[in-house]
């Protein structure tokens, strides 16, 4: 409070410091604070900034004023701040994320906007062609490899699976960033269930997987269908 107060009547907890005041991040070793354009730009034991719609982005928490959590992590983002990624997703478990939010205020032009966008892209649906290039990669992969081919998008125990080997009984479910929603989360465990209980193998392949270790995915899914077919070649089987 004796930052923002010194910083004249119009002034705000921001960066880090506001990120702290949130409960985004645990520790802030300078504090900040951000002011209308006012060409002041030092105080002694405190950061200023300056910025023409803070007011705008701002609000009141615990007594205090601050910028809304989208405007911080937009100052985060804009601080190439290496907490942006763990704030996001803290404020997703305290419930204070919000899409919408954070895209009006991280307008073109804007400094951190495209490192903030960067690392949203996993919060945000992926398209029906993302998807299917998704599908595609994957294919290309298992197929380059000598690994044998997979049916597409095939109906089984009531939903439509990714990539399905049939007479292995094993399917592969492709998630990409769509797969990040509560509804997935809830869902994407029920259908694994029918189908282990119908007698399927499932491996679920995150994006981030297959983009850092194809060949490591590729791999396990052949470790699957060896391990399947083994399986199948015991006797009395």
């Amino acid at each position: 409070m004796a930052a923002v107060l010194a910083c004249g009547t119009v002034a705000f907890l921001s960066h880090r410091t506001a990120a702290v005041h949130w409960g985004l991040l645990r520790s802030s070793s300078r504090i900040h604070v951000t002011v209308p354009a006012t060409g002041r730009t030092k105080r002694t034991g405190i950061v200023l900034h300056e910025s023409e719609d803070v007011a705008e982005q701002a609000t009141i928490l615990d007594a205090l004023p601050v910028t809304t959590v989208a405007r911080t992590l937009l100052d985060l983002a804009a601080d190439n701040d290496p907490m942006l990624v763990r704030a996001i997703e803290e404020s997703e478990h305290l419930r204070l994320f919000d899409l919408t939010a954070i895209d009006a205020v991280a307008t073109p032009g804007k400094r951190g906007v495209r490192r903030l966008r960067r690392a949203l892209e996993i919060y945000r649906p992926a398209t029906g062609d993302e998807r299917s290039l998704f599908e595609r990669r994957v294919y290309k992969a298992i197929v380059t490899a000598g690994v044998a081919a997979p049916g597409v998008n095939i109906w089984i125990e009531g939903a439509e699976r990714d990539l399905v080997w049939v007479d292995q009984k094993f399917v592969v479910e492709l998630d990409g960033p769509w797969h990040d929603t509560t509804a997935a989360r809830i869902r994407d465990p029920q259908r694994d269930a029918t189908l282990q209980l119908a007698g399927w193998s499932v491996l679920r392949v995150p994006q981030h997987w297959f983009d850092t270790d194809p060949a490591g995915v590729v791999e396990t899914i052949r470790d699957f269908l060896s391990r399947a077919e083994r399986t199948q070649a015991r006797p009395g089987r």
